[in-house]
């Protein structure tokens, strides 16, 4: 396997596409801090902005240096030299996460360096702000193991792009709207025309889920990893003005730690997943 990686690990230093990638990245950071009035002056609304725009570029940088591989015949080629291909797998899945985090942790000091130079200040400790990067990476290894099981199952290229395109819009727009419904309260203040009609008393919010729908979702959250991400961004706020206390106090009972406890038992099964379709492939 160690052959195999460094093999990969070469062919990856060498991608003209990575470096693009990259430059992608600090762009989009640099647009969405340093050169946009979205962000606050609080460093932490910076240096965590790119999670979900990573998710995107390693589907479309996982199907083209996989599907370079897979197409082209080289993986046959390893395949028949004696590489094991559960090594090869494993060797595979390793490059995705390298290439991910190292994307991810561009749009960081992109982040932290525009903040610095605009005079942003920290507000959360470092050990809150480690534990969300920690976070950060147990979802991008998820999403990194999702997107090479779509490689492995799908036979051409551009299908694979395409699938793992939609499955970022998918999964990024119901893993955020699915908590932002979470967060909705049970009854909200009356409006000021209620006001004027005499009502005063807290009403009830049409938009507040409750049952085992709302239960669903919270399931969903757990196990999506754009949702994971914004359920864990938004509970750092809370442990940082509420004394520290680790237990989220809007939408769920259990501790913050379960979120990469999840990433890790889902990337467990794609991986499992993976590894039983890459065994029954035929390779061309």
């Amino acid at each position: 396997m160690l052959r195999i990686f460094r093999a990969e690990l070469y062919r990856l230093k060498k991608s003209k596409f990575f470096y693009i990638v990259c430059l992608i990245m600090i762009a989009y950071t640099l647009n969405m801090t340093a050169f946009s009035d979205y962000s606050k002056p609080k460093m932490e609304d910076g240096l965590f902005i790119a999670v979900p725009f990573t998710g995107l570029l390693v589907g479309i940088f996982a199907s083209q240096f996989f599907g370079e591989e897979l197409y082209g015949g080289a993986i046959r080629n390893k395949l028949v030299s004696g590489c094991k291909r559960g090594s090869f797998l494993a060797a595979e899945l390793l490059i995705f996460f390298i290439m991910a985090s190292s994307v991810f942790d561009i749009a960081f000091l992109t982040a932290l360096i525009s903040g610095a130079a605009k005079g942003y200040k920290f507000v959360f400790s470092l050990p809150v702000i480690l534990s969300h990067y920690f976070t950060c990476l147990c979802s991008i290894f998820l999403i990194s193991s999702l997107t090479l099981l779509v490689c492995l199952c799908v036979h051409k290229e551009v299908y694979s792009l395409i699938i793992c395109f939609a499955l970022f819009l998918v999964l990024s727009s119901m893993g955020n709207s699915s908590y932002r419904s979470l967060l909705q309260p049970e009854y909200r203040e009356p409006y000021p025309i209620e006001t004027e009609q005499g009502i005063t008393e807290p009403v009830e919010n049409p938009l507040y889920i409750s049952g085992t729908k709302r239960e669903l979702y919270k399931l969903f959250v757990l196990t999506d990893p754009y949702g994971q991400t914004s359920y864990e961004y938004d509970g750092i706020f809370e442990r940082t003005f509420s004394n520290g206390k680790t237990d989220s106090p809007k939408v769920f009972s259990c501790p913050y730690v379960v979120i990469p406890c999840f990433a890790a038992a889902e990337s467990a099964l794609l991986i499992f997943a993976g590894m039983t379709v890459f065994k029954k492939r035929d390779i061309k």
